[in-house]
């Protein structure tokens, strides 16, 4: 089917393209328009809401009739080294091996744990890397010898980690490698295209710089991470973006073709085809420089970070930085997120269904990225200005007092185990599961572990063990239209400190 479909498109003509796009980009469309300034919207006053009870133990019939049909219970899948994957260690550094059974693609991801929070022009540098060409190559020539291979090269980067991404049929491996490794080498980026580019990004930026959304995630990480947020050091400046030096685009590439990465390939080559591809022998291969673990700032008292933005909804986050990442209480970590962050939890229900107090409403218990990173417990609410008291007192309350719903707690731990039970990782994640894995300190698949340990914790014991919430100072991030808030009632639940988006966003 890819050969009849390749071949049906190297049949389509320019003149095709141009006929079907004059018959269907008509007139016939509609044109969104963003625009500075304030907008003219009309005032309506909400009605009063009370509480309405939840019946958390109510069942339609049609529930119970899907029930009494009855099912063979679902065998957990494991996956185990050596036959669903395999991994190795090659002078490049780790190699993970996954099988496509079902086409003749691959999918190969090389990852180096860098990023952003090294270099914080890293990123803005790869936006320009993935648009360049490679040596002799421009960029449209690149591009024209990655269609020729029906593959592709993208690239994702974060805070802590490069990914450079290719996917191809499993043949064009051995000739797209090297292409991108030059590219890596040697990018060749056309000034004026890539000014364009900066200033596109720089514009984006800014726009997005206007929103709610900005403001609540620049909001949040000052109150994890205070003045080392990465939305202020981590972050350049716009006119760091716009004066990025085109000829030192390969100064940040290049050395990534000799540092140590992790590469998670899947498709129908073996092993050692794969290895000998990735693995230079005239390459010295230097370690990455370390990363310490991920840790938060945690308040001497409890606090409330207020900022300003003139909009229709306000955010209230609550987070409370808990103890590393460890595989112990695992099954009460797992269970408390089901109980009060679920899609029929606590938090969502309590606020938004009972109460009408919210367009959102989520919680969670975040756990570290790797074994050693800090877990987080975190809330949030969309909520209206004039409710944002309200809402940040009742999280509290829903979190620092855990309510004991024995219904809901039958739910929240039958769903627990039957996510668990019935996860079924893709074979085109095979790869990256396994290394996730291993960075949380795991050398085999934990979900059969896991199972077994949730058996065991009741709801008292989920209970006690949040009790650890109750005296653990928390920060509540609020953004919204001050003027629309109730301040007396946000200053009684902690101290209120008012920041400006300036001052913690660049």
């Amino acid at each position: 089917e890819e050969r009849v479909a390749r071949a049906r498109l190297a049949e389509v003509t320019a003149e095709d393209v141009v006929r079907v796009a004059k018959a269907w980009l008509t007139e016939d469309r509609a044109v969104a328009i963003r625009r500075p300034g304030e907008p003219e919207l009309p005032t309506m006053t909400a009605p009063p809401l009370e509480a309405l009870p939840l019946r958390t133990g109510a069942r339609s019939v049609l529930h119970d009739q899907v029930m009494a049909l009855g099912a063979d219970p679902m065998v957990p899948q494991e996956l185990t080294a050596g036959v669903d994957y395999s991994r190795s260690d090659t002078p490049a550094g780790p190699l993970y091996v996954a099988k496509n059974p079902y086409d003749d693609l691959f999918r190969l991801t090389l990852r180096w744990y860098t990023g952003s929070e090294r270099d914080p022009l890293l990123c803005d540098a790869l936006a320009l890397w993935i648009r360049s060409g490679a040596g002799d190559l421009d960029r449209t020539a690149f591009e024209a010898t990655l269609y020729s291979l029906a593959a592709d090269v993208d690239v994702r980067c974060g805070q802590r980690h490069v990914d450079v991404v290719l996917t191809g049929p499993g043949s064009a491996l051995a000739e797209l490698l090297p292409l991108v490794e030059e590219r890596l080498r040697a990018p060749v980026v056309d000034p004026a295209d890539a000014k364009k580019q900066l200033a596109d990004r720089v514009a984006r930026r800014q726009e997005d710089r206007s929103t709610l959304n900005w403001s609540a995630g620049a909001l949040r990480a000052f109150a994890l991470h205070g003045e080392e947020s990465p939305w202020l050091g981590g972050a350049p400046t716009d006119e760091q973006v716009l004066s990025l030096e085109f000829a030192d685009l390969a100064a940040r590439t290049a050395p990534l073709l000799s540092t140590r990465r992790t590469s998670l390939y899947t498709g129908p080559q073996g092993e050692f085809d794969v290895t000998r591809l990735l693995a230079r022998p005239d390459v010295l291969y230097q370690d990455p420089p370390e990363q310490p673990p991920i840790a938060y700032q945690s308040p001497q008292k409890p606090r409330l970070l207020l900022l300003h933005h003139d909009s229709a909804q306000a955010n209230v986050q609550l987070v409370i930085p808990d103890v590393p990442w460890s595989e112990e209480e695992y099954a009460l970590r797992a269970l408390w997120n089901e109980y009060v962050g679920g899609s029929a939890g606590l938090v969502f229900q309590e606020i938004r269904e009972a109460r009408g107090l919210a367009y959102s409403a989520w919680a969670s218990y975040g756990s570290g990225w790797r074994l050693g990173d800090q877990n987080l417990v975190s809330a949030g609410v969309g909520t209206q200005p004039d409710k944002a008291a309200d809402v940040a007192g009742l999280l509290l309350e829903l979190l620092r007092d855990l309510p004991q719903d024995p219904d809901r707690w039958g739910r929240a731990k039958t769903s627990t185990v039957e996510k668990l039970r019935s996860q079924r990782i893709a074979f085109n994640a095979v790869a990256g599961t396994a290394e996730a894995w291993r960075l949380k300190g795991h050398t085999a698949d934990p979900r059969e572990d896991r199972l077994r340990s949730l058996r065991a914790p009741s709801l008292h014991d989920v209970a006690e063990w949040a009790q650890r919430f109750e005296s653990v100072p928390f920060t509540l991030a609020v953004v919204g239209d001050v003027d629309r808030m109730d301040l007396d009632a946000l200053g009684a639940l902690a101290r209120i400190e008012r920041v400006e988006l300036d001052a913690i966003s660049r």
